[in-house]
C-alpha cells in the first residue's frame, strides 16, 4: 500500500499540507501530536482540512519521502545512494503510523518543542528499523 501510486498519493498529502496553511511547515511536535489527538477527527463542514486527514496526511507523506530518498539508485550504475534504514510492510495502515507516531512521543516527551518532520522520521524509524 505504502508504494502504490506513489506520486499521487504525495499529490494528495502536498494538496492537503497546502490547504492546512500555516500549520503544515515549521510544525513543532507538540502542534502535530495535538492534531493527532484532535477532538472530533473528521472533516470540517467549512471546507478545512480535519484533525485526522491532516495528522494522517503528514505523517504518510514525511514517511513516504524518506521511504522513495531510501530508494533512489545511481542512474548509472543502479546501486543505492543512500543506506536502507527503514524495512516496513506495504500494508501497514496510515493509521498504525500515526499510533507508532503517538507512542514514540508519549515516550519522548522531551522532544515535543522539536520539530514535527524530524519526529515522525525517528518515530517511523525506530519502530521499523532494519535488523543489521
Amino acid at each position: 500500500m505504502l508504494r502504490s501510486n506513489k506520486l499521487t498519493r504525495l499529490v494528495v498529502v502536498a494538496s492537503l499540507l497546502m490547504a492546512a496553511g500555516r500549520y503544515a511547515f515549521g510544525m513543532t511536535s507538540s502542534d502535530l501530536v495535538q492534531r493527532c489527538r484532535g477532538a472530533k477527527m473528521q472533516y470540517m463542514n467549512d471546507g478545512e482540512v480535519g484533525d485526522l486527514q491532516f495528522c494522517e496526511g503528514y505523517v504518510l507523506g514525511i514517511t513516504d519521502t524518506e521511504l522513495m530518498h531510501q530508494t533512489e539508485v545511481d542512474k548509472t550504475t543502479l546501486k543505492p545512494l543512500h543506506k536502507k534504514f527503514v524495512c516496513m510492510d506495504d500494508s501497514i495502515p496510515v493509521t498504525e503510523l500515526v499510533l507508532v507516531y503517538l507512542k514514540y512521543m508519549d515516550d519522548h516527551p522531551a522532544l515535543l518543542h522539536t520539530d514535527a518532520e524530524m519526529t515522525v522520521w525517528n518515530a517511523i524509524n525506530a519502530a521499523y528499523h532494519c535488523p543489521k
